[in-house]
């Protein structure tokens, strides 16, 4: 599916939720088909609390767009007001000290709990950047809901 397509859908998307935007901006950036707003208003609202909001309509969002036709193998981020963008700028900070720390003390690095989309763009990150390294989710001893990411050197 291209661009144009996927931006139309998104405008209607948006649309049916009664959100007023400003600009939407949908590019392809890291393997992934990025889809930012800026609405009017209400920001905080429209992300909820600890994003829960936003990842509630990215998850709608690619439904639809899977329901038209989209491969599964496109991911979508579904961004307000650069929000995601912002977290990930810290996670891939993290990142870069873990790989520092496994260079320096010689040893794999566990990532703070992350969910589960986070830990997607952790193991897509090291893929595209750090060829030499490999990040491994499993499921923590103590608490099986939980699921922690390691960062090891191949």
């Amino acid at each position: 599916m291209k661009i144009p397509e996927i931006k139309d859908i998104a405008v209607e998307f948006i649309n049916s939720l009664h959100i007023k935007f400003s600009s939407l901006i949908v590019e392809k950036k890291d393997e992934r088909i990025w889809i930012n707003i800026i609405p009017q208003n209400d920001i905080p609202k429209l992300i909820g609390y600890r994003g829960q909001n936003i990842n509630a309509m990215q998850t709608i969002l690619t439904l639809i767009l899977l329901n038209k036709g989209i491969s599964k193998e496109e991911f979508i981020v579904f961004d307000i007001d650069g929000y995601k963008k912002q977290n990930e700028d810290k996670i891939i900070k993290i990142i870069q000290q873990k790989i520092k720390n496994i260079e320096k003390y010689k040893e794999s690095q566990v990532m703070p709990f992350l969910g589960p989309q986070e830990r997607r763009m952790v193991h897509l990150y090291i893929h595209l950047h750090y060829q030499n390294y490999v990040s491994e989710s499993f499921t923590d001893e103590r608490d099986r809901t939980k699921r922690i990411l390691k960062i090891s050197k191949k």
